[in-house]
């Protein structure tokens, strides 16, 4: 989870924004236990696969902070599913999400708007969803997170598995997997 090298790039009004953000601020109580073994991706799966706490706290880490730049957050926020959370085979860890919110309406480079606030207190500003016009509908993201020690590799893998489709059809967005094409005879 190398994450913190202060990567920018423009949002989608144009503004300079943090694209990788170091963990540690949305690990809370837990930062101290992902700092000690940060070097050693076992270890942090090893942690992981005992501690239920942690292992939602590091999938939340590596999510939560993406989606309070797009969404603001509602009341219930991002929630874990402990019932299909937990151990996957021998190296690998996997946590259960959702994420409330709601897509804010209204959204100008002299507007300031907080997605949310990060555990160590840092506010998080939404700066709009990949230029998508802000609707206000509120949206629910769901996902799964795996976390897993890769024999030879310095840093733990993260994949994110994201609901996106579903994420679209509560914004009035389409997916069309099939290429328009042309009738070739339009009196058949």
């Amino acid at each position: 989870m190398t994450d913190i090298d202060g990567t920018t790039g423009p949002d989608d009004l144009g503004r300079e924004m943090l694209i990788s953000l170091d963990p540690v601020p949305e690990l809370g109580d837990f930062s101290s236990t992902y700092l000690r073994f940060q070097q050693d991706p076992a270890g942090l799966v090893a942690e992981m696969r005992t501690d239920d706490g942690f292992r939602v706290a590091m999938a939340r880490a590596d999510v939560r902070h993406h989606l309070l730049r797009w969404f603001q957050e509602d009341e219930a926020g991002w929630q874990d599913d402990l019932e299909r959370s937990g151990p996957l085979g021998d190296a690998s860890v996997g946590t259960s999400w959702t994420f409330s919110g709601i897509h804010v309406e209204e959204l100008t480079p002299d507007d300031r708007v907080v997605g949310g606030v990060l555990a160590s207190g840092e506010e998080v500003e939404v700066v709009g969803f990949n230029g998508v016009t802000p609707t206000g509908n509120r949206i629910t993201v769901r996902g799964f997170t795996v976390m897993s020690a890769v024999e030879g590799k310095p840093d733990l893998a993260v994949h994110r598995h994201v609901d996106w489709a579903g994420l679209f059809g509560q914004l009035g967005l389409t997916l069309n997997w099939r290429i328009p094409i042309d009738d070739p005879d339009p009196e058949s």
